[in-house]
């Protein structure tokens, strides 16, 4: 379970802080969280309530690493996802993204990388992230 914050976009460049907590199992609702660091971390906001959802993101992630022209150590990583988000109306929406995140690289390294597939490829900049996307869905 992944819990993300506010972020940054700028251009091409999403930023934002996260948290994630494997799960035992799947999850059953109500959601409780239970004790630990998502707990402390979102226990003011939920309280003792149980958490619905109100949009299921489902992802087939292929991950790969960028490493430099010469090194070992990669650069990034980029995913190859293949997105189906749904919710509770029935609306549904499947699309493929490409993601892009920073390990020994730099900001600049992940933003060159990013050029070089948007030309090679022909990819598309997208300012909304898989969240913001599924609200849109839902929103309608």
């Amino acid at each position: 379970m992944t819990a993300k914050w506010v972020g940054r976009v700028r251009g091409m460049i999403h930023e934002r802080p996260e948290l994630t907590v494997p799960l035992t199992a799947a999850p059953r609702f109500p959601f409780v969280v239970s004790a630990g660091p998502l707990r402390s971390r979102l226990g003011a906001l939920i309280g003792r309530h149980g958490l619905r959802p109100i949009l299921v993101t489902d992802i087939h992630r292929r991950l790969f690493d960028v490493l430099p022209q010469h090194g070992e150590q990669a650069l990034a990583e980029l995913a190859l996802d293949h997105v189906r988000l749904a919710v509770p109306t029935g609306r549904r929406e499947t699309y493929d993204e490409v993601e892009i995140e920073a390990k020994a690289g730099s900001r600049r390294d992940v933003a060159r990388i990013a050029r070089l597939l948007r030309a090679r490829f022909g990819l598309r900049l997208s300012p909304a992230s898989k969240f913001a996307r599924g609200l849109a869905l839902l929103d309608g």
